[in-house]
């Protein structure tokens, strides 16, 4: 809690100690107007236990004080802190430090505007302008610097960035080796979080090109890793593939689904034999405990898209009674159509949206 001002701070904390005192004051009082109706026994045992209330009472708002000062210079440092930095005399050190180091006659440091727009702050030490484009050139050439769109990264980082994307990728793919990738936005946030997604996004496309990595439906691995599943682990996945195309619109539970495993499978088999089945498209999760067969969701966008180009109206009610299922499953095949943008909704019908006509599942 930050406060809002010292004196404002201390009298409220004064008049919580008042009124902590007052009422250790009433728990007092009352325990000696019972003096005279409970026996000297009851009556020990009643001071111990509100000398014991009041004393953590005191104790609590002790602790209250301290992390109100703690908070309140916090609060003053930050301030303090932010109303001195100087871009300029940060460049300035920086370079100047640079500049210092043995064997280098001078430096320079570019940096990205925090909104991204307009040309990058440049600094320089030792360098005129012609200098230090000379060098940013030469530096490209010579495999130093190498460019990432419109935006420059020294090459060693670059380096290091891809040892670690493949690093990462190693240590998922032990831990979990029947997962077909690492979920793309997972490994972002794993290598490089805070940065440009284009740095990113350009370190994974040369690790594809170069054919060290592979991505699959928004999962990323190692080149040439396949899962590894145990003869339990497939007999569970067939098994939950079967039973889902089997109930059609009318999914079973989560908890249902987890009495396909016999009592020798891990407990935790039809979880993750169910996340195999969505990562490969075999099955599409359209909420926390439903999911559907691909093959049936699919054959119920050919129905839809059917009957809005034929000039029926599809609703809730209509897509329900036509499918013979709950609403419940008829309003979340909708609505993950609408998410999908293969319909989207108009007032309470549907209408085709830009991706009608591509099939289940749909590409990442």
């Amino acid at each position: 809690m930050l406060l809002l001002g010292d004196s404002l701070s201390w009298t409220t904390f004064g008049i919580a100690v008042g009124g902590a005192g007052f009422a250790a004051l009433l728990l007092l009082v009352l325990v000696l107007v019972l003096l005279r109706r409970r026996s000297t026994h009851e009556l020990e045992g009643m001071l111990r236990e509100s000398t014991t209330r009041v004393e953590a009472m005191l104790s609590d708002l002790s602790g209250a004080l301290d992390h109100a000062r703690e908070e309140t210079a916090r609060s003053a440092q930050l301030g303090e802190i932010g109303s001195t930095i100087d871009l300029d005399e940060v460049l300035a050190r920086t370079l100047e430090a640079a500049g210092g180091l043995v064997g280098v006659d001078g430096a320079m440091v570019v940096l990205d505007r925090a909104d991204r727009s307009g040309s990058p702050l440049v600094a320089t030490v030792g360098l005129s302008a012609e200098e230090a484009d000379r060098a940013r050139v030469e530096a490209q050439a010579s495999g130093q610097l190498v460019a990432n769109g419109d935006r420059l990264f020294a090459a060693s980082a670059i380096d290091g960035l891809r040892r670690l994307v493949a690093d990462t990728l190693e240590a998922y793919q032990r831990r979990m080796p029947w997962r077909r990738g690492m979920p793309r936005e997972q490994l972002k946030g794993r290598v490089a979080s805070g940065t440009d997604n284009r740095l990113f996004d350009g370190i994974l496309a040369d690790l594809s090109a170069s054919s060290r990595v592979a991505e699959h439906r928004g999962l990323v691995s190692l080149a040439g890793f396949e899962p590894v599943l145990s003869d339990g682990d497939r007999r569970v996945r067939e098994a939950l593939l079967r039973t889902l195309e089997q109930a059609g619109m009318s999914p079973p539970s989560e908890q249902n689904l987890h009495q396909v495993a016999t009592p020798r499978d891990d407990p935790e088999v039809v979880d993750r034999m169910l996340q195999t089945l969505i990562d490969d498209g075999l099955v599409i999760q359209t909420g926390p405990d439903l999911r559907f067969a691909t093959s049936v969701l699919e054959h119920v966008r050919q129905r839809i898209v059917g009957m809005i180009q034929a000039g029926q109206e599809v609703t809730v009610a209509t897509l329900r009674d036509g499918l013979q299922t709950s609403r419940r499953y008829a309003l979340a095949v909708l609505e993950y159509l609408d998410a999908t943008r293969i319909t989207r909704r108009v007032g309470d019908r549907r209408v085709l949206g830009p991706n009608a006509g591509e099939s289940l599942p749909p590409r990442r």
